[in-house]
């Protein structure tokens, strides 16, 4: 029962990610195959194949030659919210093969990413223009977001990399999930913009900055596009 519930599971989120309009998500981005794994089984590009140890996580990995995207089928989700957490990964691929050089210690950023009240109480202020800006696009709110950042840059710019990096990589993966829900289920794009507005202005989800920052990066994306600024 589990390899044909994989294999339907399969066979329905590639038809949710074949209807997408990639052009629309992300230039030059376009589908990589992926596979479906549970404990014991896996469904790779249609058919079942012998499970390895690969096969670790929601990530893109390199696989007989290529990269591909993988996800471990444990929850149950709708196929529209399912084919979205693909397309996320498929996204790393894509950056990874288009050799974005954004990545980050974290080991680093633990003793070294100061969380000073400046720093942070900017931050906030930053997040709340960009929370307004998803409601609608304002070219003084937009400056007053830019002009806050490049300050942060010069007088935080470790803590203003660390940030940027992790908006760059998983904030743009992010934002991809989000256009991929619009086109295959707008209420969900809907929930899910709600959790990034609500996450990036609660001053918990800063400790550690990353949690904020996986949202942060999508909205901000969000609100150059509509600067005509990005990409």
């Amino acid at each position: 029962m589990e390899t044909l519930h994989l294999e339907t599971l399969h066979r329905e989120i590639s038809a949710a990610i074949a209807s997408l309009d990639f052009d629309r998500i992300f230039p030059g981005f376009r589908p990589l195959k992926f596979a479906l794994y549970n404990d014991t089984e896996c469904f790779f590009d249609g058919r079942y194949i012998e499970k390895t140890v690969d096969f670790c996580a929601n990530t893109a990995i390199p696989y007989k030659g290529e990269t591909i995207a993988i996800w471990y089928a444990a929850d149950k989700m709708p196929i529209a919210v399912f084919a979205s957490k693909l397309v996320h990964e498929m996204f790393h691929g894509f950056q990874n093969i288009q050799g974005w050089n954004c990545s980050v210690d974290e080991t680093d950023a633990l003793f070294h990413y100061g969380y000073s009240a400046e720093n942070l109480s900017r931050k906030l202020k930053e997040n709340e223009l960009l929370t307004d800006l998803s409601d609608g696009f304002d070219v003084l709110k937009y400056r007053a977001l830019m002009q806050s950042r490049k300050y942060r840059s010069e007088r935080f710019p470790y803590e203003f990399m660390y940030e940027s990096c992790v908006e760059e990589i998983e904030g743009s993966a992010n934002y991809v999930e989000w256009q991929v829900l619009k086109q295959l289920d707008p209420a969900q794009a809907e929930l899910l913009e709600r959790k990034m507005r609500q996450t990036v202005v609660c001053p918990e989800s800063f400790f550690p900055i990353r949690r904020a920052s996986y949202f942060t990066g999508a909205l901000l994306i969000h609100a150059m596009c509509a600067a005509g600024e990005y990409p």
